[in-house]
């Protein structure tokens, strides 16, 4: 997977992705641009833990409206990395800039 995020006065502006992966991948990378647009980017780290808490079972509601789509593979644990890459890898990419600080 690749990613650009576009960050302009700390909040992301626009994401970029290319996803090589399974359908819930691809499906992952689109919530992830409707989840992180117009957010702070010191907020992704939150979205991040708090959808896949969610994910998990151990929340209600999720974290946004729209990761409610995704309440199926709540049951199918070994998919959950597959749903989480898009957000783990925008994460990733934040680490140790001062966006998130």
């Amino acid at each position: 997977m690749d990613i650009s995020l576009a960050i302009k006065a700390g909040i992301i502006t626009d994401v970029g992705l290319k996803v090589l992966g399974c359908a819930l991948c691809e499906a992952g990378a689109g919530l992830v641009i409707d989840c992180l647009t117009g957010k702070p980017a010191h907020t992704v780290h939150k979205i991040t833990t708090g959808f896949s808490v969610w994910l998990e079972g151990d929340a209600q509601p999720p974290p946004m409206p729209k990761m409610e789509y995704f309440s199926p593979v709540r049951e199918i644990r070994n998919r959950h990395k597959c749903v989480l890459l898009a957000f783990h890898t925008s994460a990733k990419a934040l680490e140790g800039t001062d966006v998130c600080n």
